[in-house]
């Protein structure tokens, strides 16, 4: 062949080849997002590439997958937290196979983790359609009666688990926890120390077995249990000192109580702001500063009510108890600020109204008593003390007819108060009511026959009426 047309042919070929390599470069330029592209450029990544192809998998495939493969595909999905195509592959597998439990479990399941317990009842509900003694099936949906507060419902599906597996440890837990629910403690006991007995080792199990004897009242039991934590798991002491404080608590063993709850409140305590415990510590203190008064050691219980203010400063009971204390001891102005803080809280409590009216009435403030007396009765009505303090007030100012009035209210709210019969007999006798006054005073005679005042009154009557 001549050099020429050899020479023409490489040529040739060279130039065809060329071209070749440049529509390849336009077609990848454009693909790239090269000058003709309508986006922008970007540098290829073909890991990302793979990443954004298996997000975008339709969750329902093209049939390639058998009802095997839709079924782990779903629990890898799941797995994944990717629920919404988990479920999608759950349920073309139960397309698949209609009559299958496992995969309507798993879709209950599924609808728990996605916190919708309706969807997971039907799902649960139609796997015992196929499957009536599936345990795990009855187990789920006690727990979502549970939720749903119907606990006989609850009940029944775990006593149909427990005909089927009556030794399983889960479904027992549970069933205490719905006895606990139904407050059937006593019922509860037996199965947790079988619980206990048979795993010893388990301290969740232990907690539930001391709060269990605390719930059904065997106190003694339950604070040993719990002493027994503290020394096994040091960690939670705090919260075992304040289950130990309610336990005291629960039998009025205040003092006590308040030394459990001390721990609580130490400095290493990550409990000591919780504002739940600090409540129940200044009930604790209030009421053990009661015991105090009650037995006439007022500055010891004053001690107390004051500490208790640490821990709730916005209790009126305290302060109510403060001003009493401050009342006792004659010192007045601290007694009575302590009222108004407590009507500055509450402003409809009778009984500090009843304090303030006391108060004001030994300082012989009679319009501030009346004003006190009457705001007491208008929140409680039936307060007969009050309207004995009105209607002797109004006696000493000389208005016999709003005394007659009031002491006569206190006698029918209170038929045995001595005091409220002679007054009331005594304004009835200044305004001539002789046979009224009489009766009054034997009805005194007759409730407390020691009574001289009565005595000597109704002789002196008894005398006028006959000479009369």
């Amino acid at each position: 062949m001549p050099d020429s047309i050899l020479l023409n042919i490489v040529v040739l070929g060279l130039l065809l080849g060329g071209m070749v390599a440049i529509g390849y470069l336009i077609l990848l330029s454009k693909r790239l997002g090269g000058p003709d592209s309508s986006g922008p450029a970007r540098p290829l990544n073909p890991m990302q590439d793979a990443l954004d192809a298996a997000a975008k998998e339709p969750a329902v495939n093209d049939g390639s997958l058998d009802f095997l493969g839709h079924l782990n595909r779903g629990n890898e999905l799941m797995a994944e937290f990717r629920y919404d195509e988990a479920l999608s592959h759950f349920e073309q597998a139960k397309a698949l196979n209609p009559s299958d439990p496992n995969v309507f479990f798993k879709i209950g399941r599924l609808h728990l983790k996605k916190e919708d317990p309706v969807k997971a009842k039907e799902a649960f509900e139609a796997v015992l359609a196929i499957n009536p003694n599936k345990t795990e099936a009855h187990y789920e949906l006690a727990r979502i009666y549970m939720t749903f507060g119907k606990n006989d419902h609850a009940m029944q599906y775990l006593e149909a688990a427990l005909t089927v597996r009556p030794n399983d440890t889960e479904l027992l837990k549970l069933q205490v926890k719905l006895l606990g629910r139904k407050n059937e403690w006593d019922n509860a006991l037996p199965i947790i120390e079988r619980l206990l007995q048979e795993n010893p080792n388990q301290l969740d199990l232990y907690k539930t077995y001391a709060e269990v004897l605390h719930r059904a009242r065997q106190f003694d039991k339950a604070l040993e249990a719990y002493k027994v934590l503290i020394q096994n798991d040091q960690v939670n002491q705090f919260g075992y000192w304040a289950k130990i404080a309610r336990i005291y608590l629960d039998q009025n063993r205040f003092s006590d109580a308040v030394e459990a709850f001390r721990p609580v409140f130490s400095e290493a305590s990550p409990l000591a702001k919780d504002s739940s415990l600090r409540t129940q510590m200044a009930v604790c203190l209030c009421n053990e500063g009661v015991n105090l008064f009650s037995q006439k050691e007022f500055q010891e219980a004053m001690a107390l009510y004051q500490e208790a203010l640490e821990f709730d400063k916005d209790n009126p009971d305290i302060y109510f108890n403060l001003g009493k204390v401050f009342a006792v001891l004659k010192e007045f102005p601290q007694a009575e600020s302590n009222f108004l803080r407590v009507l500055a809280l509450s402003p409809q409590d009778s009984y500090a109204h009843y304090e303030l009216a006391k108060m004001h009435d030994q300082k012989g403030d009679m319009d501030l008593a009346l004003k006190h007396y009457e705001d007491c009765l208008r929140f409680e009505p039936t307060h007969a003390r009050s309207a004995f303090g009105m209607g002797t007030l109004y006696g000493i100012k000389g208005d016999l007819e709003k005394c007659i009035e009031s002491l006569s209210a206190a006698v029918r709210l209170d038929p045995t108060f001595v005091d409220a019969i002679y007054n009331l007999a005594v304004a009835e006798e200044k305004i001539g009511h002789q046979k009224k006054a009489a009766a009054l005073y034997k009805s005194v005679l007759d409730l407390d026959a020691s009574h001289v005042e009565a005595r000597s009154n109704l002789a002196y009557l008894k005398q006028e009426l006959q000479e009369g």
